[in-house]
């Protein structure tokens, strides 16, 4: 019944109250007998059909009055009740909008600082908590490092993956000298996973090139199988370069590379930060150095 009563416009109760309030106004202007002037009579029953009638539409526009004003006052409540919830809303949309802004300018800033450390060479490492340089180009090493003169120097030009064979990864590496051929050069590699707990794994010796000369120019390359490890984050590659020059001088160094299965790029480990894995290294075996 309440939910009929406030569904009728309120200009329906104004036109209804307008017109019992007429009628019960022009009837007794118009001269019509209100009573029938018996005195005996109780006074209820004194009244002419017109009085009743006119009682009848006083008391229709009096309830009418009512009624609009009840249905007013709880229109009045229920568009309140709707302001504060669209406010609520509107505040929730707004708190919702600055959390996205802000999390997409965090978002912004991690990417853009992300991509400032790379153009410098260093890597975040989120495990450790700790910025590592690294050189991702052996060119660039060379550069700040001139360890042998113009004498020849055998180093790592690059890093390859091509698929997994046999729960094993697969990688080419490819080799170069500088400045001269070097002859009588060995190669020996122990591999070592670090996996995203930073946890280190490292596997035995490998000699992959013994004995061979590379000429000036040149790329040679051997590929190595590394066994496949969940959670692999970086592949590091301790090398041991051994080579004599073209006088016959022996030569013999050893450096860190990292490799990145997921972002498919490598680099040199700054010796500051090879002490963990030198440590796994020595430990095994004392003369790789």
């Amino acid at each position: 019944m309440v939910k009929f009563l406030l569904s009728i416009p309120q200009s329906v109760y104004t036109s209804l109250i307008i017109i019992f309030t007429a009628i019960s106004t022009i009837i007794p202007l118009l001269g019509t007998k209100l009573r029938d002037g018996r005195g005996h009579r109780k006074w209820y029953r004194g009244f002419t059909r017109a009085g009743i009638f006119v009682i009848i539409c006083v008391i229709i526009a009096a309830t009418m009055t009512i009624i609009k004003d009840v249905v007013s006052d709880r229109l009045d409540e229920n568009k309140d009740k709707q302001v504060k919830l669209q406010s609520i809303a509107l505040t929730r949309t707004i708190d919702s909008l600055n959390t996205i802004k802000q999390q997409e300018n965090s978002k912004l800033i991690i990417e853009t600082f992300i991509k400032s450390i790379k153009t410098t060479g260093i890597k975040l490492d989120a495990n450790s908590s700790d910025l590592r340089k690294f050189i991702t180009d052996s060119v660039k090493r060379l550069e700040q490092k001139n360890y042998y003169g113009n004498e020849g120097e055998v180093i790592l030009n690059g890093v390859t993956q091509k698929k997994y064979q046999n729960d094993s990864l697969l990688l080419d590496l490819t080799f170069r000298t500088n400045h001269r051929s070097c002859s009588h050069v060995r190669i020996e590699i122990v591999p070592i996973l670090e996996k995203s707990n930073s946890a280190l794994f490292g596997y035995p010796i490998n000699t992959i090139i013994k004995d061979v000369t590379i000429e000036y120019g040149t790329l040679p390359f051997k590929t190595i199988a590394i066994p496949k490890a969940a959670n692999t984050k970086n592949l590091i590659l301790p090398v041991r370069f051994s080579w004599k020059n073209e006088t016959g001088k022996e030569f013999s160094r050893v450096d860190y590379y990292y490799y990145s299965p997921e972002d498919n790029e490598y680099g040199t480990i700054e010796d500051a930060y090879t002490k963990p894995y030198r440590n796994i290294v020595l430990s095994k075996y004392p003369d790789f150095k």
